[in-house]
């Protein structure tokens, strides 16, 4: 094997770990089907999720009943090399805003991935010491989603919050 498919070998293997290691992060112990559908903030700054569920899927382009914003996420990462987070967008589409308050002196990498179809809705390099607001604006449908923050191999020290608009 040449060096060029050996490097792809291990990408895609480390890919691979990547997406198993988010499988066996799952926020309960619950069977996949018994899953809660969207996830919210508590109190203690953890992402928590409430069930919420409903007899049959609204479309992707139906108009949401949400009126109100989600907060999906108000954390303090701190001393993990790749901390993630999930949330569920419940029914229509939506748009995620978050703000990132990178503390340290790496710059941190932003990843938003669809969980089903590994579909990457956003990618954001955010710089040392340096806080940045990122809009995704490309409307997120319906399903779950992760967010992982990468700084080179190094552990992550930011703040994220991030509120999810229904349209």
């Amino acid at each position: 094997m040449t060096t060029f498919y050996k490097r792809k070998a291990i990408q895609l293997f480390c890919f691979i770990i990547c997406l198993s290691l988010a499988a066996c992060s799952a926020p309960s112990n619950l069977p996949k089907d018994n899953q809660p559908n969207v996830a919210l903030n508590n109190p203690s700054n953890d992402i928590s999720t409430q069930t919420k569920k409903t007899e049959s899927s609204p479309s992707p382009s139906a108009k949401s009943t949400q009126t109100q914003p989600q907060i999906v996420i108000d954390k303090e990462l701190q001393k993990w090399s790749s901390p993630q987070s999930q949330f569920t967008v419940s029914e229509g589409t939506s748009k995620l805003n978050l703000t990132i308050k990178n503390k340290s002196k790496d710059t941190i990498t932003f990843t938003l991935t669809q969980i089903h179809s590994n579909e990457v809705y956003a990618l954001q390099e955010v710089p040392p010491n340096n806080t940045m607001s990122i809009s995704v604006t490309r409307p997120l449908p319906i399903g779950e989603y992760n967010m992982l923050w990468r700084a080179q191999g190094k552990a992550v020290t930011a703040h994220v919050k991030g509120k999810l608009y229904y349209q």
